[in-house]
């Protein structure tokens, strides 16, 4: 029998933190979720943004990651800290080799063939201004400066 899947959401004023099974339906919910806070903060106008890059990460995390297992779980927070949003997801999976990716020459990589991996990372280096990975390469840190 199947373990039931998870989607544990905890919400603050200016936070969001969800610890989701790695499913690309639960990434449906993230997504519903962070836009209406999106809305209901104002910031609208930064919400393809940060959804786009949001599905990024997640779907990384799930193919890449996690093999499509949907036993493995990720743990999503977004957070508003004046002008600063930062999103952290992280997941259960070995990591991987971050820096031979990072350092792609963008045009090169961008005219590869599309079973290539990485260009998810030129996506989120359009829209966020930071994009860094802890040692191991399973948690992603991403920084965006939303003032008007």
């Amino acid at each position: 029998m199947p373990k039931p899947m998870t989607f544990d959401v905890s919400c603050e004023p200016d936070s969001l933190s969800i610890v989701l099974s790695s499913t690309m339906e639960c990434i449906d919910r993230v997504d519903t979720i962070v836009k209406n806070m999106m809305h209901d903060k104002g910031l609208a106008i930064h919400s393809f943004a940060v959804r786009v890059v949001m599905r990024e990460g997640l779907t990384n995390s799930v193919r890449h990651g996690h093999k499509h297992d949907p036993d493995k779980l990720i743990r999503f927070n977004l957070k508003i800290s004046g002008s600063i949003l930062t999103m952290i997801i992280e997941d259960q999976g070995e990591g991987f080799d971050w820096r031979a990716i990072m350092g792609k020459d963008r045009i090169d990589s961008r005219n590869e063939s599309p079973t290539d991996h990485g260009r998810g990372f030129f996506i989120m280096d359009d829209y966020f201004d930071t994009c860094d990975f802890n040692e191991k390469g399973n948690i992603l840190i991403l920084g965006k400066n939303i003032s008007s």
